[in-house]
């Protein structure tokens, strides 16, 4: 495997940042094309493209407070509290109420 200088690594970062920007703005269109589709049809929404969407802004949002949690660890003057582990938290409180209230209207 090749070792990368740092103007290697800022050309990668800078084309994996754009392609990720790129990917998640077509998911962004695909999800809106589908909801006009299913609306003006009546049909049931296909809702894997928004799914994507979600999960993958989702585990970027909690990657990245992984990664600043990380960095000022051992720093002594800066102290931040985990936002990764509050906001997995969150998100688990929130599935698990959309799923009981859900499963409470389905069988009501």
């Amino acid at each position: 495997m090749k070792k990368f200088d740092e103007m290697d690594k800022k050309i990668r970062l800078q084309s994996q940042s754009l392609s990720f920007r790129i990917t998640l703005f077509l998911l962004a269109l695909w999800t809106i094309y589908e909801g006009y589709i299913a609306f003006v049809t009546k049909q049931a929404t296909n809702s894997i493209a928004g799914d994507i969407l979600v999960i993958v802004l989702v585990f970027e949002g909690i990657y990245e407070q992984i990664l600043k949690h990380q960095m000022v660890e051992g720093d002594e003057e800066y102290k931040e509290p985990n936002k990764a582990l509050l906001t997995v938290l969150v998100i688990l409180v929130a599935v698990a109420l959309i799923v009981t209230f859900g499963s409470i209207l389905l069988f009501k």
